[in-house]
């Protein structure tokens, strides 16, 4: 069995993603321009194959190190490290062992951090620590798919608002993200979110391109709204039963008249994924350890709907 390297992928790259129930959009060719075009990073399409049958595959990049002013200065002596966001896709599994050997050997005296899919049952022999996130998994309805939600910190009115479409009771109301506006709307939001957080801003083009390629059947974007003022956002991807938020942005407005409307958006992606027969909903990283009261409710928003923590590698030697 041979491990190849290409910088382009074959036309059949994202059809075989969908071989493999880990399979998401963080390894399709969409994602892999996105952030070519956008950070730079130089995606690299790693093939195992056994003969000609491809049995594995894994998306690589080749991610630059530094801030953009050291970039400027330091140039080519800051060298990129090898980067991915999702386990290898595995498609025959009598190669598994084999193809996870091969990978090791390859990467393991290279720079490189690389998270694993939350639901893997196959691990790199690589330095790593633990990290978490929450998968709730989507069943055939609404509320199976919630039914062990704790009922002392969520709002019945809310999920029900969410099933059938409706403003809740204290008016919040939700639309798909779908012009030019709608996405500036979301970035004002999101960078004064980040602003409080501490967290560097995002650049608006950037958020335009992303909303473009989710756009293009991969996923979009939601804004809540209170009396037809945007006060809370996300974007989300959707793809092979996947659904994953991201780019979470709320509003003082929100918080201070207790509107709960990340709960209503993250309820309405629930119905989504309902509607659209998805099979898991990632809510994205949490604390493994909680420190502090921030970080216990921020595990808490995303666990009381039902979901469950899921402890997953990340691999760093950089």
């Amino acid at each position: 069995m041979n491990l190849e390297l290409s910088e382009s992928p074959d036309p059949q790259w994202n059809k075989r993603i969908l071989l493999s129930k880990l399979g998401r959009y963080l390894q399709t060719t969409e994602h892999a321009k996105f952030l070519h075009s956008t950070n730079n990073y130089k995606p690299m399409f790693v093939y195992f194959k056994n003969g000609e049958k491809i049995v594995g595959q894994q998306l690589l990049f080749l991610r630059p190190r530094g801030t953009t002013l050291i970039k400027k200065t330091l140039g080519k002596l800051i060298k990129p490290y090898y980067f991915w966001k999702n386990s290898i896709l595995i498609f025959d599994n009598n190669f598994q062992e084999e193809i996870l050997q091969q990978f090791t050997s390859f990467i393991k005296d290279k720079k490189f951090i690389g998270t694993d899919n939350p639901l893997a049952d196959y691990y790199l022999n690589l330095p790593s620590t633990k990290i978490g996130t929450v998968i709730l998994e989507i069943k055939k309805t609404f509320d199976e798919t919630i039914s062990e939600r704790d009922p002392t910190s969520t709002q019945k009115h809310i999920a029900e608002s969410a099933k059938l479409g409706i403003p809740t009771k204290k008016g919040v109301i939700i639309k798909e993200m779908k012009t030019k506006s709608d996405v500036d709307n979301y970035i004002k939001i999101l960078n004064i979110h980040r602003e409080k957080l501490g967290i560097e801003k995002r650049i608006p083009e950037r958020a335009h391109d992303f909303f473009k390629v989710l756009q293009n059947g991969f996923g979009g974007g939601l804004l809540a709204y209170h009396n037809e003022k945007p006060i809370s956002g996300i974007l989300y991807t959707i793809f092979n039963g996947w659904i994953q938020n991201m780019g979470v942005a709320n509003t003082e407005y929100s918080v201070k008249n207790k509107l709960s409307s990340l709960d209503y958006i993250r309820c309405w992606l629930i119905a989504k994924g309902v509607k659209s027969q998805a099979n898991y909903f990632d809510f994205s990283g949490i604390s493994v350890d909680p420190k502090n009261k921030k970080e216990e409710g921020i595990r808490h928003s995303q666990t009381k709907w039902g979901g469950k923590v899921v402890l997953l590698n990340r691999y760093s030697n950089v």
